[in-house]
């Protein structure tokens, strides 16, 4: 009985997270930013970058935000509201600010998921994708769904899992392609 009451709740979230993910907008009413959200008179490198829709077995991870830099976001997530099954799905969308003539691109992904024990599931990405470009308070941002899989032992489970980084190099092209600027970032989920 447990056991299928634990593929339920993976299936609604899965459902959840299928349905959050049609979606064009996003409630970031309780973000935060540490620079100017201004499109003029600067590059988009310059603001902030943000994480979007955490998930852990496409189900969607309830997050707060700890702290942000340029390079870094840092969330961290409570052990009640991990999956209660062995975890082997990460995901999580990088938002990239952007303006006009410019594009981004991600590359250097690598996902990596540490064990209370101190040990780590080594690099377990999977694979990334461009998903579309969006309005964040009225800014322009590109949105890149960034996946990790893991399915070593030992399993991760949520009373052994202590966080999941995701890093990347974030690009900027110009209209012609050319990379005019890129930088290493991180996305840290950590359980607190």
């Amino acid at each position: 009985m447990k056991r299928r009451n634990s593929l339920l709740v993976t299936l609604f979230f899965g459902l959840l997270f299928a349905a959050a993910c049609g979606e064009t907008t996003t409630d970031t009413s309780d973000w935060e930013d540490d620079t100017s959200s201004s499109t003029s008179g600067g590059s988009p490198w310059t603001r902030q970058f943000y994480l979007g829709h955490p998930s852990i077995n496409s189900g969607l991870v309830l997050t707060s935000q700890d702290g942000v830099s340029d390079s870094i976001v840092n969330n961290y997530v409570y052990e009640a509201d991990l999956p209660q099954v062995d975890m082997t799905g990460y995901s999580v969308q990088a938002w990239l600010p952007v303006s006009s003539g410019y594009d981004t691109r991600i590359s250097n992904v690598t996902v990596e998921v540490r064990r209370a024990d101190g040990s780590s599931t080594g690099d377990i990405y999977h694979s990334h994708r461009y998903e579309r470009r969006d309005d964040l308070e009225g800014d322009p941002y590109d949105v890149h769904l960034l996946f990790g899989m893991d399915g070593g032992s030992p399993p991760i489970r949520p009373e052994t899992f202590t966080n999941v980084n995701f890093k990347f190099t974030a690009e900027w092209l110009d209209a012609n392609g050319s990379v005019v600027h890129s930088s290493r970032k991180t996305i840290e989920i950590y359980k607190r």
